[in-house]
């Protein structure tokens, strides 16, 4: 979106609208990693955003998500956010080290930030600045591994 100037709520809403247009025409499997770009001038155009053939994703990570990935996808993206926020916030509530603490603080937070800030924009999962929400989950699960081994915290199946 480079020298499209600021995106107004009014066009912004447009294009999550071609977004849940694209969900209803593809719900199973979605039409594919990144080709939203490809699939709005043509097939769903825009009217109050000019510069369509320059949207690499859809405004909000989770109807990127549901676009790129399908419905089953898109539920597989939130049960990983979701399993990973637990387990760092877990984490968070066991671990006695400093340093556990202060890794699980910021990525807890930055984890946070994405999830509400996905709302409104996106990095598309395939796009190459994707790697560092992974490598942030990656850190959590790390920490919260940690935290389990030096302390109490009871294993996922309630046996040890």
């Amino acid at each position: 979106m480079a020298g499209a100037g600021p995106l107004k709520w009014d066009a912004r809403a447009e294009i999550w609208w071609r977004g849940v247009w694209v969900i209803g025409d593809f719900p199973l499997t979605g039409p594919g990693m990144n080709v939203f770009r490809e699939l709005v001038p043509f097939i769903y155009p825009t009217f109050l955003y000019p510069h369509a053939s320059s949207l690499a994703h859809a405004h909000n990570i989770y109807l990127q998500a549901a676009i790129d990935l399908g419905i089953p996808g898109l539920i597989c993206f939130l049960a990983i956010m979701g399993g990973v926020l637990s387990a760092g916030w877990q984490a968070l509530c066991y671990a006695k080290g400093h340093v556990t603490r202060a890794i699980l603080f910021g990525t807890m937070g930055g984890l946070i930030a994405f999830a509400l800030w996905g709302t409104v924009d996106a990095i598309s999962l395939g796009a190459k600045p994707g790697f560092v929400w992974w490598a942030v989950a990656a850190s959590t699960i790390a920490a919260w591994r940690d935290a389990s081994v030096t302390s109490a915290i009871p294993s996922p199946g309630g046996s040890e």
